[in-house]
C-alpha cells in the first residue's frame, strides 16, 4: 500500500472539504504575526524540547489536516 502526502495548503479558499477556511486561515496567519514566529521557528523550538515536528507536519496540524500525539500538542502548546 502507497501512501500518499500533500503539503498542507496554507493559502487560499476551502474548495474542498476538510480544508481551512479563509477566515480561519487569517486568523491563523494573524496569531503568526502576533507572536513573530515562523513554522521552522516553532519546529526548531520543539526540537529543544524534545519533539521532532517539522514545518509541514505542524502547518497539518494547525490547520486540522492532521492530528498529532497529546504529548507532541503539549510540546508545541509550549514552543
Amino acid at each position: 500500500m502507497v501512501q500518499e502526502t500533500a503539503a498542507p495548503a496554507l493559502i487560499g479558499a476551502a474548495s474542498k472539504t476538510g480544508e481551512i477556511g479563509s477566515e480561519a486561515l487569517e486568523r491563523l496567519f494573524e496569531a503568526f504575526i502576533a507572536c513573530r514566529t515562523t513554522l521552522d521557528d516553532l519546529s526548531d523550538r520543539a526540537a529543544t524540547l524534545g519533539a521532532d515536528l517539522s514545518p509541514p507536519v505542524i502547518a497539518a496540524h494547525l490547520t486540522g489536516k492532521s492530528c498529532i500525539s497529546a504529548q507532541k500538542h503539549d510540546v508545541l502548546v509550549a514552543a
